[in-house]
């Protein structure tokens, strides 16, 4: 193409509407394309994340899992090398002879050894040491962490003894965290982990050890049913170091804790991960309670950027340029050809399909004919580009989809549109092979020619990653199955709900009615009290202000009783826009809780109304200050003071120092002393004069703190009896 011959300056010819009307409307395809393949290439991206995320955090859950299995297993065989050497008379000598066998700390790394816990009654402790020192530990002697009543559960044998001479003699029992495992374990029959405390070879590690201890039992009697137990006459345990236990699991591309949530205390961290204080990225954390041998622990585990780049993910700008640049050249080749250069334009356009397109692409025509293809789609596809170009594009498809293609192609040639990702198809290569593509057409209007361009993307390995997420989530399905849980699913793209085998049993469906429907219909079987909570998690989950949740409330069942359930439920997908797609989740009954704690209740309310309504003064005190705690109606009466003025209070704010003395002093001995402490007479000054009391005094042991008190008036011996009876 020439200039016309004048100056450029006065060079006024502006080109025809119909000349760029063309190009321009494959430039605004073109700008729509790229857009929506960088919102593609997004939403790709953010998959491949969320799973590689998804998968990383299992695979760490099992490997933690596995640490602790290998642990289980060597105090199984432990316990198998006690009972062949004589069970309760096996001596120091086995211990040491099994120790010996084995390289343990080469194949427990993390354990600080391995010993033998034995139960001894305290009317055979003198025994027991005599025993221990005859067998060549002469200063062998049982040692307590505090002092206590009753039986002791000490650690008999220990090796390697050299590193571990501290613990020898230790009497467990001494201590809450370690007994409480020692005797659930004896219950249950299972191996069971302590709560994080510190061993006593290891004190720069606070709270980040652990006893793994194994119950022993006595031999099968004969009047005992077939498979039930002994009782338990020790422990077989190891003491563990987490930081080395879990020595190895650490990624330099993720970090975690973990976390005891057993009690209602706040959450004890005993592991922080090398890269804990590393920034973490949004929406890549994950908080998981698990269930670790009696104990349950919280992993919270979070990626950093570093995880980002190892995928290698590719530039979404990047791709929506080169897209926008294929329709640049597109359009700059249509307007070319409108000035008679169509064959130097589409030479141009097929050499830079090659490099510029991020997909294979190919051009055709409303009849299906291909036009144009690069070299990506002939790689992908096994064909030359000889072997294409004039052929349909029906040859890409299995044969028993073309025909449906080529009805599927009508109907989109007479209303064109640009289509984004999303359409997935199978396509096969030359060599007969089929595999999963996903597919986004565009219109393209080239003089008065009309073409569509196709992009493909094989989604093989996407799939798989789908597939193996899919496969993850039905093996933690049966795994809930197994407890009696029931899995629960709600699909906020099609509205569908749906329970489990074991949930639908819960509510007295059966299988075939696990799907029950709308969430719609499942609002309808909650009771009307609960459906405003639901509604208020559902509307915190929307906002994004939760990820996951856990409510009680009551459901109608099928036969119309009503049961109180516990629903745990958690965010299992977003879409592309960070709005919930699909939400997973546990129910478990709890009907027997409640009802129990119902009858708990009516139990303490009908005790707080005897003791309110005795005719006899009834108090408490806390027993480390003395302090008054609770008074009912007849001390208020007694002492003629409003029980809000006594509470919190002690003797001195109210009786003469004196008399202030004597009570303290019998308040004294009583917490000093088992049972009930009989005071015959004392003086008291009362509002209506000086009374002489008969009182009694013991002591109320709650776990944590000691209370004491009751106060009786003179000549109402039988009542107050009745009331010491009652409380």
């Amino acid at each position: 193409m020439s200039l016309p011959d004048q100056p450029i300056s006065s060079f006024k010819h502006i080109p025809s509407a119909r000349l760029l009307g063309g190009p321009l409307l494959v430039l605004a395809i073109g700008l729509i394309s790229a857009l929506v393949w960088w919102n593609h290439a997004e939403s790709r991206n953010r998959v491949i994340v969320r799973q590689a995320f998804a998968a990383q955090t299992a695979d760490l859950q099992e490997q933690l899992f596995d640490r602790i299995d290998s642990y289980v297993r060597g105090l199984h065989g432990m316990r198998g090398a006690i009972a062949a050497a004589g069970g309760e008379t096996a001596s120091r000598v086995s211990m040491q002879a099994f120790y010996q066998s084995r390289d343990w700390e080469k194949e427990y790394p993390g354990s600080r050894g391995i010993g033998f816990i034995r139960r001894v009654p305290p009317d055979r402790q003198q025994a027991f040491i005599a025993r221990m020192r005859r067998e060549g530990l002469a200063d062998f002697a049982i040692n307590d962490l505090s002092p206590h009543q009753g039986e002791h559960f000490v650690i008999q044998f220990i090796e390697p003894l050299e590193r571990n001479r501290k613990a020898l003699g230790l009497d467990i029992a001494s201590e809450e965290q370690r007994r409480t495992a020692a005797q659930l374990a004896a219950q249950s029959g299972a191996a069971t982990l302590t709560a994080p405390l510190t061993l006593l070879h290891t004190t720069e590690n606070s709270l980040h050890g652990f006893l793994l201890l194994l119950p022993v039992y006595r031999e099968y009697h004969s009047g005992r049913a077939a498979g039930e137990k002994g009782e338990a006459y020790g422990w077989v345990f190891s003491p563990l170091l987490i930081d080395e236990v879990l020595a190895g699991i650490d990624r330099e591309s993720y970090a975690f804790t973990l976390a005891d949530v057993s009690s209602a205390q706040p959450p004890s961290v005993f592991f922080e991960s090398a890269w804990s204080n590393s920034s973490s990225l949004d929406r890549l954390e994950k908080r998981v309670e698990l269930d670790v041998l009696g104990r349950t622990w919280e992993l919270d585990s979070h990626a950093n950027e570093y995880f980002i780049r190892q995928l290698n993910l590719s530039d979404p700008a990047r791709e929506a340029g080169l897209v926008l640049l294929v329709f640049v050249l597109l359009a700059g080749w249509l307007f070319a050809y409108r000035q008679g250069a169509q064959r130097k334009l589409q030479h141009m356009v097929s050499a830079q399909l090659g490099d510029a397109a991020p997909e294979a692409m190919l051009v055709a025509d409303e009849a299906g004919v291909i036009t144009h293809v690069n070299q990506r789609l002939t790689s992908m596809f096994g064909y030359a580009q000889q072997e294409l170009l004039g052929s349909k594009v029906e040859i890409l498809l299995p044969e028993n989809i073309r025909q449906r293609h080529v009805a599927d192609r009508s109907h989109y040639n007479r209303s064109p549109r640009a289509m984004g990702g999303g359409r997935y198809l199978e396509a096969r290569r030359k060599d007969g092979s089929v595999f999963p593509v996903e597919v986004s057409l565009g219109p393209l209007q080239v003089g008065d020619k009309r073409l569509t361009i196709a992009m493909a993307v094989d989604i093989t390995a996407r799939l798989q990653m789908e597939n193996a997420l899919r496969d993850s989530e039905a093996r933690w399905s049966f795994a809930l199955e197994g407890s009696g849980d029931g899995v629960w699913e709600w699909d906020l793209q099609t509205g569908a709900v749906t329970l489990s085998k074991a949930g639908a049993a819960m509510f007295g469906y059966t299988a075939e009615e696990a799907a029950i429907g709308t969430i719609a219909d499942w609002y309808a079987r909650l009771s009307s009290q609960d459906r405003e909570r639901w509604e208020d998690v559902l509307r915190n989950l929307f906002k994004r202000q939760d990820e996951k949740f856990l409510i009680e409330y009551r459901v109608r069942c099928k036969d119309g009783s009503e049961k109180w359930v516990l629903t745990r439920g958690m965010v299992a997908a977003r879409n592309a826009d960070g709005k919930v797609a699909r939400m997973i989740g546990v129910h478990t009954d709890i009907s027997e809780r409640k009802s129990a704690e119902e009858k708990l209740r009516a139990t303490s309310a009908l005790l707080d109304s005897i003791i309110e309504n005795v005719p006899n003064m009834v108090f408490l005190k806390r027993a480390e200050d003395l302090r008054f705690e609770f008074f009912n109606r007849a001390g208020e009466r007694l002492l003629g003071v409003k029980r809000e003025a006594l509470l919190g209070r002690n003797d001195y704010d109210f009786f003469p120092r004196e008399q202030a003395d004597f009570f303290t002093t019998k308040d004294r001995e009583v917490l000093r002393q088992e049972g009930v402490m009989d005071i015959p007479e004392e003086s008291i000054d009362t509002p209506q004069g000086s009374r002489m009391l008969h009182t009694q005094k013991l002591t109320i042991r709650d776990g944590r703190r000691r209370r004491r008190g009751r106060r009786v008036g003179l000549g109402h011996r039988e009542r107050r009896d009745a009331i010491v009876r009652a409380l």
